[in-house]
């Protein structure tokens, strides 16, 4: 394995462990979670994968799994986490360990996930992705 490779699991490993205290759990707001949104993504003509290949070993590992969403132009990976601190957990690893090369440099903490986009996200598909995330908080009628 290369040496590299093992510095990160490590790394994030021992992120994963830090912050553990006596905090109350941060449940405000809304809590997203991986099937719907990928379900929503696909149904909207985006190739989704949820493989550790794809993924990238951070969001792979969060505590609500990881999927990267590919369409021409669009290059989307997103961390589920259980909460709010969950979310600041993954966007310090992300920080701390994906410097060089700088993959996916806009990045957006929201709830309890975390949306990494390759390139610059137009305004459409930033709408998208918040309609695909809204329906899983909708209250049914």
């Amino acid at each position: 394995m290369d040496r590299r490779l093992i510095l990160v699991v490590v790394g994030a490993l021992v992120l994963a462990g830090c912050g553990g205290g006596k905090s109350k759990p941060q449940v405000a707001g809304p809590a997203y979670t991986r099937g719907p949104t990928v379900a929503c993504l696909s149904a909207h003509g985006f190739e989704v994968s949820t493989l550790e290949k794809d993924v990238n070993f951070i969001a792979f590992a969060a505590p609500g799994g990881g999927l990267r969403a590919r369409k021409k132009g669009v290059d989307v990976i997103i961390a589920f986490g259980q909460n709010g601190r969950d979310r600041k957990q993954i966007l310090k690893a992300v920080h701390r360990f994906a410097r060089r090369p700088p993959i996916f440099r806009y990045r957006i903490g929201k709830a309890n996930i975390v949306i990494l986009w390759a390139y610059r996200p137009s305004e459409k598909n930033k709408a998208l992705l918040d309609r695909c995330l809204a329906r899983q908080t909708a209250k049914p009628a």
